[in-house]
């Protein structure tokens, strides 16, 4: 699994030591204590961006 999205319709992609600079550069916040970082808004209007935090979730989730 690479994503989560919470009741409040939150999205959250899967983080690794691989991965997490990028979410937390940009000021993603953890699910609870779970290895998921939100989406900010920036990846929604840079479709390039959004791409590439999937693929590295992608990643990130078979790594495990």
């Amino acid at each position: 699994m690479f994503g989560i999205i919470d009741s409040k319709g939150k999205c959250f992609l899967n983080a690794d030591d691989s991965n997490m600079s990028l979410f937390l550069e940009a000021g993603s916040s953890q699910h609870s204590r779970m290895p998921y970082y939100s989406i900010t808004d920036q990846p929604f209007t840079d479709h390039e961006a959004l791409l590439n935090l999937a693929q590295t979730s992608i990643k990130a989730s078979k790594d495990k």
